[in-house]
């Protein structure tokens, strides 16, 4: 759990929290637990719509994305500035703000590959800033809304989870 966005802009453990059991709920690992955990248990059983033979490992299984992995998509996928992430903005938990991208590129992205991205709507990261809260964000063609106040009501969120691969 992490208090400032220079902290949580820098979480790159999504994999972690939604598959190893040193942050499970309960004892229970959050990608098994649909009760606690229904955006991690979502993630972790995600389908894609294509055939994923090749995933079978369980090296390559779906999560949901810490707040630097989606600041990975950012820079990546949506051409963004890394220098406007920094110093930005309070320590407190409840900090938000806007950075420009080219996130009609990010969307264009998943669409080639039979995915969607959907823009104007909240989207569900792993990394906790507040017991109570999560790092959010808000996709739109021309910027990221970044916000550290996400209620943990995770049907109001979209999920898009990530893969990982060795």
């Amino acid at each position: 759990m992490f208090a400032d966005f220079t902290t949580c802009i820098s979480d790159m453990r999504g994999y972690e929290y939604t598959w190893e059991t040193t942050y499970s709920v309960n004892g229970t690992v959050k990608a098994n637990d649909p009760t606690n955990a229904v955006g991690f248990f979502k993630a972790g059983r995600y389908n894609p719509g294509v055939s994923t033979t090749w995933l079978q490992q369980s090296a390559h299984r779906w999560y949901v994305p810490a707040y630097g992995e989606w600041k990975l998509f950012y820079l990546t996928l949506g051409f963004g500035n890394e220098s406007l992430l920094i110093g930005t903005p309070s320590s407190s938990q409840y900090w938000s703000f806007t950075s420009s991208c080219y996130g009609y590129l990010a969307m264009q992205a998943f669409t080639q590959v039979g995915g969607g991205i959907f823009s104007n709507r909240y989207y569900l990261s792993s990394t906790e800033s507040d017991p109570s809260w999560f790092a959010e964000l808000n996709l739109s063609s021309t910027n990221i809304y970044w916000s550290g106040d996400g209620l943990k009501d995770w049907s109001a969120y979209v999920n898009l989870p990530f893969i990982k691969y060795q």
